[in-house]
């Protein structure tokens, strides 16, 4: 499971609280296409039903590092960061090459857990299994994620191809049989997502 946070900047925060007046803050969430952005979304819309003179809007970030830099330079107010990024962000390590501490952690977020989500009639039914296959992710980090995820299983990186697409358009690939196929087997597909899927996807003939 991966939790994620809730990072601000902590004077911006108390100011509805404080004061009056409306205050409007930026909320940053994720791309477009990811998880993060419904949930910033909502987010949004929490803050502003509760907090008198709120006005909170979601602003899209590329990734979580992206949205620890936007608070940190208070180009945002709140942003959605998991907590392996704030933790090495604030600290200067690892992927960053400064230090991204002018933050204040807020509130633990949700936990997210990934599922490798196939057709029904696929004969993938492990992590093991996709050898040879072509898979899709929603962004980069996703595709290091899955790429991680399917080491422990024996699948190295050159044992399946990658594609880099929306939510919607892999949900779309799938069900028209064009996404990640071996030349012997079309019927074969496979894509991970945050989404926790009680069973196999079965669509309609």
């Amino acid at each position: 499971m991966k939790t994620v946070s809730v990072i601000g900047l902590l004077a911006i925060l108390l100011v509805p609280v404080l004061g009056m007046s409306a205050t409007r803050i930026s909320v940053g969430t994720g791309p477009w296409s990811g998880v993060y952005f419904p949930v910033g979304e909502a987010l949004t819309k929490v803050l502003n039903k509760h907090i008198p003179g709120m006005e909170a809007v979601p602003t899209p970030a590329v990734g979580s590092a992206h949205a620890l830099e936007l608070v940190h330079s208070g180009e945002v107010s709140l942003a959605i960061v998991g907590l392996a990024t704030a933790h090495f962000g604030v600290r200067g390590q690892r992927e960053f090459t400064r230090k991204y501490d002018n933050v204040g952690f807020v509130m633990a977020g949700m936990d997210a857990g990934q599922s490798l989500v196939t057709r029904a009639v696929s004969s993938i039914r492990t992590f093991g299994d996709v050898k040879g296959f072509r898979l899709a992710a929603n962004a980069p980090a996703s595709k290091a994620l899955l790429l991680a995820a399917l080491k422990p299983y024996g699948v190295k990186e050159g044992d399946v191809q990658v594609a880099l697409m929306s939510y919607a358009e892999q949900i779309t690939a799938l069900r028209d049989e064009r996404l990640l196929m071996r030349d012997s087997s079309p019927s074969v597909h496979a894509t991970l997502t945050w989404s926790t899927w009680p069973r196999s996807i079965r669509f309609g003939s």
